[in-house]
């Protein structure tokens, strides 16, 4: 998990000049960063990895991190793929010829996915959520209603791990997958 916004950023964000909340601001950045990975349902940040797929028989293969920006190799039942034979774009490994054989697992892809310069909108969706959490103890940006009739009442947004506030899932809404194979 890397931190998706450095701890100068958080603090120019909110403002906050002084270094008292260092240690729980650095923590809460770690929180932040999971919970927008969590809700883009991937790591938002160039990493190399090697995943199997089922092959489908056709010659488009969808990867389930974006945007890929490398592949290293592509073998079908254990064998190579010559590179060259293949294009890629966003999630996407299409074969020039030939198919990914009808299998269970028998697809494995080396590639390089993710952001290598983080959108701004991931970045701010970030910032938003870092403070949320952190000023989340006096006033829940998650709470939409509440009540006071003798006794406490209120309904909170779902938002999942994290708690991410609409204002910063409205910023992700856009790197959030159309398709999915």
């Amino acid at each position: 998990m890397v931190a998706l916004v450095t701890l100068n950023e958080a603090k120019a964000w909110m403002s906050i000049t002084d270094s008292a909340q260092d240690t729980q601001i650095t923590d809460l950045i770690t929180k932040a960063s999971a919970a927008v990975e969590d809700y883009l349902d991937r790591p938002a940040t160039s990493q190399a990895s090697t995943e199997l797929y089922d092959g489908l028989g056709g010659r488009r293969l969808f990867t389930s991190r974006w945007p890929i920006t490398a592949v290293s190799s592509i073998l079908i039942d254990g064998q190579a793929v010559a590179s060259g034979t293949f294009v890629f774009q966003g999630r996407m490994i299409q074969l020039r010829s030939g198919t990914f054989t009808l299998g269970e697992l028998n697809v494995e892809v080396t590639y390089t996915a993710g952001w290598t310069t983080l959108p701004d909108e991931v970045r701010t969706a970030t910032l938003m959520t870092l403070q949320a959490m952190l000023f989340g103890t006096a006033a829940d940006p998650n709470l939409v209603s509440e009540s006071a009739g003798g006794v406490f009442g209120g309904s909170f947004i779902s938002t999942g791990p994290g708690s991410i506030p609409p204002a910063a899932r409205s910023y992700l809404d856009s790197h959030l997958p159309t398709f999915m194979p």
